[in-house]
This record gives structure tokens, C-alpha cells and sequence, in this order.
């Protein structure tokens, strides 16, 4: 209705194509704005996901995916181009902080702190530890109480 409205008041078809021009621009930018909006509260739906699920020796991207009702492969990719880390690194990173925690905070056992953390198995809780804080469980615990 606006562009019926001011479509006389251009003098000639050039003024008319620059304004219809300049109107796509700003259209493509308030785009790109919603969509780098919807981007990032996606992602933060599925950080607050899982915050609450990391806990679970199940998820899995596909449960991820589910629960915000996108693709795994698209989810995959906007995760890892928006936050610069992997979905399951991203996982993987809960799950050792929160190990830490409990190792410093608790007198749980590896095994209790491996399956309240989502690990099924405490050795590969071990291995998964050790690799991403350099250290053993064990040691850990001594080092920091």
C-alpha cells in the first residue's frame, strides 16, 4: 500500500528502481537482524537444554535437535558457528565442570561422580577428565582440597 501510494511521486524509473533498491537493503538487513536474533536465543535454548540434561549418559544431538525442533546437521553447525565450539565439546565441558565441582565439594567416589555427571563408564570419565584438565580425577581432587 505504501509503494502504490508514493509510486507517483518519482520522476522517472531510475529514482523509482534506486528506492526500490534501497528498500531491499533494508529489508535483507532487518532479515539478517531476526535471523542472527532467532540464532542466538536458539542457542540458548539449547545451552539451557543442556545445563539440564548433561546428566543424562544419553543425549545426544538428535534429542537436542528434537527438543527445538530443527534439523541435527543444521543445529550442529549454528551451534559450533555461533558459540565456536562443538555441540559435544560443548557437552563434554559441562559435564568435566561439574565433575570438578563435585571432586572439590564432595566426598562422592569417581564412579558416583561419573554417572552423576552423564558418564556410564568411570574410566572413560577418567580418560575424558584427564584430557580436558590435564590432570587425573584423582589427582585433581588432591590438588584442590
Amino acid at each position: 500500500m505504501y509503494v502504490y501510494n508514493h509510486i507517483n511521486e518519482f520522476h522517472n524509473t531510475e529514482e523509482l528502481c534506486q528506492w526500490l533498491k534501497d528498500l531491499c537493503h533494508l529489508l535483507c538487513r532487518k532479515l539478517d537482524s531476526s535471523m542472527n536474533d532467532y540464532h542466538q536465543k536458539l542457542c540458548e535454548l539449547v545451552i539451557s537444554y543442556i545445563n539440564e540434561h548433561y546428566t543424562d549418559n544419553t543425549l545426544c544431538l538428535n534429542d537436542i535437535a528434537a527438543s527445538t525442533n530443527v534439523s541435527p546437521a543444521y543445529l550442529s553447525a549454528l551451534f559450533k558457528k555461533n558459540q565456536g565450539i562443538s555441540l559435544s565439546d560443548f557437552i563434554t565441558s559441562q559435564r568435566i565442570s561439574a565433575a570438578a565441582r563435585y571432586l572439590t565439594t564432595t566426598t562422592m567416589s569417581l564412579k558416583e561422580i561419573s554417572l552423576k555427571c552423564g558418564y556410564a563408564n568411570q574410566y572413560y570419565f577418567s580418560t575424558s577428565f584427564k584430557k580436558k584438565m590435564g590432570i587425573t580425577p584423582s589427582a585433581y581432587r588432591e590438588q584442590h582440597t
